[in-house]
C-alpha cells in the first residue's frame, strides 16, 4: 500500500527515498544506468507561476532526472524497491509494455550518482554535469523563503547534457 498525506482536498503520494545499496546492486545499476537510463536536466515551464521577488520574469524549473524505461517489470520491480519512483508506460507497437522510472529529488540523485559514478563507461560526463548540478542546487537552495534563480552555470550544465544525450559525438565536457 503506497504512503500518502493528505493536502486539502487533494491526496499527495510520498516520494519514497533511495534506500542503501550494496555493492553488488550498485553495480548493477550503473550497468542498468549506462545502458537503458538516461540522465537529463529537464526545463519546465512554470504557466501559472507569478513571482513576488522577480515579477516581470518568466519562471521556469530546470529539473535534474536519472530515468529508467525498460519492458521487464521484474527490473522495474527492484528499482522500485531500491527508491524509484513509477512515472508512466506506454505501449509500444508489438504489444510490449513499456515502464519508465525516475529518481528527481536533490538528496536522492546525489547519494545516487556518488554511487554509481565510478562504474558509469558511457554515460560518465553526463554523471559528472548532473551531479555538479546538484550539488550546485543544494548549496544554496532556499533563499529568503523561496527558491533562488538559476546560475548562468547551471543554465551551462543543462545546455552541456542536452548536447551529450544528442546522437553522435559531441564536446560538451566541463572541467
Amino acid at each position: 500500500m503506497p504512503m500518502s498525506e493528505r493536502k486539502g482536498n487533494e491526496i499527495r503520494q510520498k516520494k519514497k527515498q533511495i534506500v542503501e545499496l550494496t555493492l553488488n546492486q550498485v553495480i548493477y545499476l550503473a550497468g542498468i544506468v549506462d545502458g537503458e537510463g538516461a540522465l537529463m536536466i529537464t526545463r519546465k515551464r512554470m504557466k501559472n507561476y507569478k513571482s513576488t521577488i522577480y515579477p516581470h520574469e518568466e519562471y521556469f524549473a530546470l529539473i535534474p532526472i536519472i530515468q529508467i524505461s525498460n519492458t521487464n517489470n521484474d527490473l522495474i520491480d527492484i528499482l522500485l524497491s531500491w527508491g524509484f519512483h513509477e512515472t508512466g508506460s506506454q505501449q509500444r507497437p508489438k504489444g510490449k509494455l513499456v515502464r519508465v522510472v525516475i529518481v528527481s529529488r536533490l538528496n536522492d540523485l546525489k547519494k545516487l550518482l556518488e554511487w554509481i559514478q565510478p562504474f558509469l563507461i558511457v554515460k560518465k560526463e553526463q554523471a559528472k554535469i548532473l551531479k555538479a548540478f546538484v550539488d550546485s542546487r543544494l548549496q544554496k537552495y532556499w533563499s529568503y523563503g523561496c527558491r533562488r534563480k538559476y546560475t548562468l552555470e547551471e543554465i551551462q550544465y543543462r545546455n552541456s547534457i542536452k548536447i551529450l544525450n544528442l546522437r553522435g559525438k559531441h564536446d560538451a565536457s566541463i572541467s
